[in-house]
């Protein structure tokens, strides 16, 4: 395949390409600022052994529950660490784990040395990424990832397809390397890292000044061809401040700014960026009519948001009944999902969708051939919102595509 060249942001036609995903979950306005990395590192379980440090289902076929199996389950099953967990980062087939050490642990599919060993060798039990240490932040991507070190240096490893690495090259990357250009110690504070978030191609960075830096490129579906928009190393996105929250779909990007607006740009095709149209847009524009939005999640062609008052939004592809409605009917807008009772957060996996709720609990709707729905049933998708089953006092939910995470 040729690739765009050049550093700076960019489109170009080319054939049809395949299309993978991501997801995020985060909090709200200054306070996300002040704590820092918090909407991508999470919270630590409570303690050693009150309850697991966290739990998966979904797609396990790559080893990635890091359970000794390569099964996939229907049903939360509980993961414990030699030491406590901070965060846990799921990517397309693999799982990252940030331990309250500094360390980051991983399982799963390693055909793109995800797992940042050096080797392409896929493993189905945790192990530790070598000589990565003093992290305090994490992001699986489809086949890469990032690390935010304490000092502020950002790291990355995997594919490098589409430059995700940051680096200025379409070079794999074996083992954690640094991304130039973004982060790290010497730099102006308000220039310091305060979240990443990473899809399969792209990855974004939140400044403490409330600017967004974005790297790689984004696959825009028109329809007979595709257009690749992005950079193969980090650029502030132009014109875009006042930021607090940001999130990655499969091919497109998502912000909250501190007034609780939304602002959304990349692939369209779906009307996954919830302006009423299928066009794509290569700079960020208003999504509907949201305010005051909390947390902020994008699938493969949908997304879905929290309202400061509990109220949950999705909009986009609907095709397997992921926007929650009882139908599989897409819409260009957001659309209250109903029948949920006061949500803290959100997570849009690639076909599903799931909630976090104030009361520590989780629901998910959508897509279901893996388990990912975590309800016990066998492959049975749903068009509404279902109980998790058996999952209480959480305080972070996510997913990496096919399976799921919850601490």
């Amino acid at each position: 395949m040729q690739h765009p060249a050049g550093q700076t942001w960019s489109s170009r036609l080319l054939a049809s390409a395949p299309r993978t995903g991501e997801k995020m979950r985060g909090s709200f306005l200054k306070i996300l600022l002040a704590a820092a990395v918090v909407c991508v590192a999470g919270a630590s379980a409570a303690s050693a052994r009150e309850k697991p440090d966290f739990y998966v289902w979904g797609d396990g076929h790559f080893g990635q529950f890091g359970n000794g199996t390569n099964e996939t389950s229907n049903l939360p099953i509980a993961v414990n660490l030699p030491k406590k967990v901070r965060a846990v980062s799921a990517g397309a087939a693999h799982m990252l784990v940030l331990l309250e050490d500094g360390t980051v642990w991983a399982a799963g599919a390693n055909f793109y040395y995800q797992l940042g060993d050096g080797t392409t060798t896929p493993r189905n039990t945790f192990a530790p990424v070598p000589g990565l240490r003093h992290v305090k932040a994490i992001a699986a991507g489809g086949e890469s990832n990032l690390a935010l070190l304490d000092n502020g240096t950002l790291m990355a490893w995997g594919s490098n397809q589409y430059g995700e690495i940051g680096d200025g090259t379409y070079d794999l990357a074996p083992t954690p390397k640094v991304v130039p250009g973004i982060g790290g110690p010497g730099r102006r504070q308000s220039k310091d890292i305060v979240s990443i978030a990473k899809s399969g191609e792209h990855c974004l960075a939140l400044l403490r000044d409330g600017t967004v830096m974005q790297w790689g490129y984004m696959i825009v579906d028109l329809g007979f061809f595709n257009t690749l928009i992005g950079s193969l190393t980090p650029q502030e996105i132009p014109n875009l401040n006042h930021v607090a929250l940001i999130a990655t779909g499969t091919q497109s990007n998502y912000v909250v700014l501190e007034n609780g607006n939304v602002l959304a740009w990349g692939d369209n095709y779906y009307g996954q960026l919830g302006d009423g149209t299928t066009e794509f847009r290569d700079f960020p524009l208003r999504v509907g009519n949201l305010r005051d939005i909390v947390a902020i999640s994008g699938g493969v062609g949908h997304a879905l948001a929290v309202r400061a008052d509990g109220r949950v939004y999705a909009w986009g592809l609907n095709d397997s009944g992921q926007l929650g409605d009882g139908t599989t009917d897409s819409q260009l807008l957001p659309q209250v999902v109903r029948n949920i009772p006061d949500a803290d957060g959100v997570a849009a996996g690639y076909y599903h969708s799931m909630v976090l709720l104030s009361n520590g609990m989780a629901m998910s709707w959508g897509e279901n051939f893996d388990g990912q729905l975590g309800d016990g049933s066998d492959q049975t998708g749903r068009l509404t919102p279902v109980p998790v089953f058996g999952l209480k006092k959480l305080k972070v939910l996510s997913t990496g595509g096919w399976q799921c995470v919850a601490q």
